[in-house]
């Protein structure tokens, strides 16, 4: 029952998905009758089922800014009373009959997903309550409001952390749509109301809206046919617009304090610039993923020049990373700086700006040979992490589930290969494209020292 912590969200975002050729059998993949998609792929090593249930829903679907935050509301309102459980004791309670593990919600920018892991003989039961779950939803008034001051309390919380701090300034600077962190407030959320559940369940959680995926000790076939008995009832949504993609912000190069709790020894430079969304140009995402795996190699032909020739503090705290979404996608470069003389850290950071600028210059009019050498090592590196991220049937599905929701499954099963398929003239297209133009420029640094810094930031 909480938002994707930050740290593991990019995990997931820069690891992406694995070749279903990896694993020896082939996942089934089917949709019924309802629209609701199915992904099976059996495992037999372990006595254990993992299932996931995704949703095309989270901050970029919310209609108006006073619905801002419904979809983490919403999460939280299914662990509750349905047509099996009562309350949310009860519903914890049958989880634990089950000897469930690692059970929980996420909600993110454009993908809500359910999770759990049981075991085998438990599979059926599990697909029992959760149809109850997502079909059968009571919401009850005295639980609302409850909930309400739960999840404000989680909201405020999350507000203190310093890396949820410095993302919400780098959302806020590339677009001007709020609601990517609506999660952030809570004045609306005290006014939403059983109806607005009701509408939130009409609209996104539906079949046709949903991703149910298994992986672990099942047979392909008993497995779609009880899913079919249990979940065959739900009906088709309504009234669901598509994500469109995000309206750009204009930025200015020009580097902005941004104070905060963060260590008063280091300031960290963070560059971030608009990015191709899947919705639009999935290859445009899979150069940019090649191209941010080449700009951050430690013993690459870009990072360690880029660090001995600015006041960068090592390679191992700089990072170039391409975050995809289905309706936005950003590139994001940061990089500590030692804060030891605050007079001259502005122009530290700007020489490491501008030393960066050149690069991605360089790469954009093609005066950097990135070879086919290049790209392979790139696909192969990912295929082989993948390998060893997904033998944990329940990150395999995650992994699965934000695919599906940035694109389709396609984009899951075919990533390595797609990666492979890139070559330097989509890499140079890309940097023109996106990387040329000024881009959002934050030194982030601690509170203490943001009154001490030389004069000329914004």
């Amino acid at each position: 029952m909480n938002t994707i912590p930050l740290k593991s969200c990019f995990a997931i975002l820069c690891a992406l998905a694995l070749s279903g050729s990896i694993h020896a059998r082939q996942p089934m993949i089917r949709q019924l009758e309802n629209g609701l998609s199915v992904f099976i792929a059996p495992r037999d090593e372990n006595p254990i089922v993992s299932l996931q249930f995704s949703f095309r829903h989270g901050y970029a679907y919310t209609p108006s800014a006073e619905l801002e935050g419904i979809a983490h509301f919403y999460e939280h309102m299914l662990f509750k009373a349905n047509s099996l459980t009562k309350s949310q004791p009860e519903f914890m309670r049958a989880l634990g009959k089950m000897g469930a593990v690692d059970w929980n919600g996420t909600t993110g920018s454009e993908l809500v997903n359910y999770y759990l892991t049981i075991p085998a003989a438990e599979f059926e039961n599990a697909l029992r309550l959760y149809s109850a779950v997502f079909i059968d939803t009571a919401f009850d008034e005295i639980e609302i409001e409850r909930e309400i001051s739960v999840v404000s309390n989680e909201i405020e919380g999350n507000r203190k952390i310093p890396d949820r701090v410095l993302w919400r300034a780098i959302m806020d600077g590339l677009f001007p749509e709020s609601y990517r962190t609506g999660h952030y407030e809570t004045r609306q959320m005290r006014h939403f109301t059983r109806s607005d559940m009701i509408r939130e369940q009409e609209r996104f959680y539906v079949p046709d809206n949903c991703l149910l995926s298994v992986c672990g000790a099942v047979d392909e076939t008993e497995a779609l046919m009880l899913i079919e008995r249990y979940f065959g009832r739900w009906n088709r949504g309504q009234n669901r617009a598509e994500v469109q993609p995000l309206l750009l912000r204009a930025d200015t190069s020009s580097i902005r304090i941004l104070p905060g709790n963060t260590n008063p020894g280091m300031a960290s430079l963070v560059l971030a610039w608009h990015g191709p969304a899947a919705l639009l140009n999935r290859r445009e995402t899979l150069a940019a993923d090649v191209l941010t795996e080449l700009l951050s190699e430690k013993s690459g032909a870009y990072l360690p020049g880029l660090v001995r020739q600015s006041a960068l503090f090592s390679i191992d705290t700089t990072l170039f990373s391409f975050y995809t979404g289905r309706a936005a996608s950003e590139f994001v470069f940061q990089g500590d700086i030692a804060v030891t003389n605050a007079d001259t850290l502005m122009a530290d950071a700007e020489t490491a700006h501008i030393r960066l600028s050149g690069i991605l210059e360089d790469i954009a009019n093609g005066r950097h040979a990135i070879t086919d050498e290049d790209i392979r090592r790139i696909a192969q590196k990912n295929r082989n992490g993948l390998i060893f991220r997904h033998e944990k049937p329940s990150t395999y599905l995650r992994d699965l589930g934000w695919c599906w929701s940035t694109a389709d499954i396609a984009y899951f099963l075919d990533y390595t290969q797609g990666l492979a398929s890139i070559n330097a003239g989509d890499i140079q297209n890309l940097a023109a494209r996106w990387l040329r133009q000024a881009g959002l420029a934050l030194l982030w640094v601690h509170d203490s020292v943001a009154p001490r810094l030389a004069g000329g930031a914004e």
